[in-house]
């Protein structure tokens, strides 16, 4: 089991765990903001596909009935009608979808191309047609859209949107949302190490005004009208212990006082009466 050193410093704990606490918080705020902006992308480029899907069926109407039936391919140009009315793009979000990406191919009945837009891949053209419906199903893919339905005379209709400008302007707006949490974090974390350092002070005052009591310096009190709530009844004990020290230490002083005046006048008469028996004469 891996064992990480325990840090000692409660300003530093205090910062690093306000550091968590303001990350998990801009790493869910910016990760929603990115699911939002992915969210509506996807959906506008969605309603962009149906749009263009119903027009190429409404446009195919107006063709005669034996080009559906004849072989090669006629002339269609790409819809661009439908997205005049498109939303346009919300502030700090990704650009809408544009229309010039829009590929389309229109299959035939028995499986040849009616028509296809200019930059369809090649592939497109040799394959199978989709299976469609009436109503238009959208295939999602991850870097493409696929808008799939019948078109008139039981041809298919096939509209392609890429999504990899999108997907580069999304990912864009990503590095920006990370380099402003990435500040925003920065700020954060010397704020809350200047906090911490705040809330610690009164700690360091306490530490100094204990460390100047001594022996000959017993009347130092801490001054807890400035101290948070949380330090004002340590303050408070300590105070009342340096207090009990001093009337200790004044009556151990006392009670050395009367010990040496209720000594001084025995050994004074003794000294007496030693200097005036010293003072006689004696025989040998």
């Amino acid at each position: 089991m891996i064992s990480f050193p325990r840090i000692r410093s409660i300003r530093v704990r205090l910062a690093l765990w306000y550091g968590v606490v303001l990350t998990a918080a801009l790493g869910t705020f910016t990760g929603l903001v990115y699911w939002r902006a992915e969210h509506d992308m996807r959906r506008r480029a969605e309603e962009q596909l149906f749009s263009a899907a119903k027009y190429l069926d409404v446009h195919l109407r107006s063709v005669p009935q034996r080009e559906f039936e004849s072989e090669g391919e006629i002339p269609m140009t790409s819809p661009q009608e439908p997205y005049a009315a498109l939303p346009r793009r919300p502030r700090g979000g990704p650009p809408p979808p544009q229309s010039d990406e829009l590929e389309f191919i229109i299959w035939r009945e028995r499986g040849s191309v009616l028509a296809a837009s200019d930059g369809i891949n090649d592939s497109w053209r040799t394959a199978e047609p989709p299976a469609a419906q009436r109503e238009v199903q959208m295939l999602r893919f991850p870097e493409e859209l696929h808008a799939v339905g019948l078109g008139p005379f039981h041809s298919t209709i096939l509209v392609i949107r890429p999504l990899r400008r999108d997907l580069d302007h999304l990912h864009g707006f990503a590095w920006r949302l990370a380099g402003i949490g990435g500040g925003i974090l920065a700020v954060g974390l010397l704020g809350g190490y200047w906090i911490a350092g705040r809330i610690v002070r009164p700690i360091a005052a306490i530490s100094k005004t204990a460390s100047t009591i001594s022996a000959t310096n017993l009347a130092e009190r801490i001054d807890d009208r400035h101290i948070d709530a949380e330090l004002a009844e340590l303050s408070q004990v300590l105070n009342a212990t340096f207090a009990r020290l001093q009337g200790s230490f004044e009556r151990l002083t006392q009670f050395t006082a009367d010990a040496s005046h209720e000594l001084r006048t025995p050994l004074a008469v003794l000294h007496a009466q030693i200097e005036l028996a010293l003072s006689r004469p004696r025989s040998a």
